[in-house]
């Protein structure tokens, strides 16, 4: 599980109960089962996710939710994330529950039906650039 929390760092924010008051924003993307045999299965990853999520609901916070995403899937909820916080988000928090690996010093998430031969990273996510596109 990885997980990033970052203050909103894209304009003022509001008084706390204001309409106009920024949110803070989660997203949580969880893997349970993976299409590569090289990869277990995770029996807990949707059950750990849905607490996290109860957990952060309520503390005030508003959470996208997300189970056994594929690159595409992950990808789509990752953009749509990030148009969602734009400069509306008083604090962004990422997290993913699922496999992750690193290769060649860079971290990758591993989405559901990613390939983990030597030459397929494009079927992974780097952990990297998801925060700088999502939460900064």
């Amino acid at each position: 599980t990885a997980g990033v929390l970052l203050p909103g760092s894209r304009g003022a924010s509001g008084t706390p109960g204001d309409d106009t008051s920024k949110k803070r924003r989660a997203l949580i993307l969880s893997v349970k089962k993976y299409s590569a045999e090289m990869l277990s299965n995770l029996p807990n990853a949707i059950h750990d996710g849905f607490v996290l999520e109860c957990t952060l609901q309520r503390l005030g916070w508003e959470v996208d939710f997300e189970t056994n995403v594929s690159l595409k899937s992950a990808e789509d909820a990752i953009t749509k994330f990030a148009e969602k916080v734009g400069d509306n988000a008083e604090a962004c928090l990422f997290a993913f529950v699922g496999h992750g690996i690193e290769i060649n010093g860079k971290n990758y998430l591993v989405p559901s039906d990613a390939d983990l031969e030597p030459s397929a990273a494009a079927t992974l996510h780097d952990a990297e650039d998801i925060v700088r596109r999502s939460c900064l």
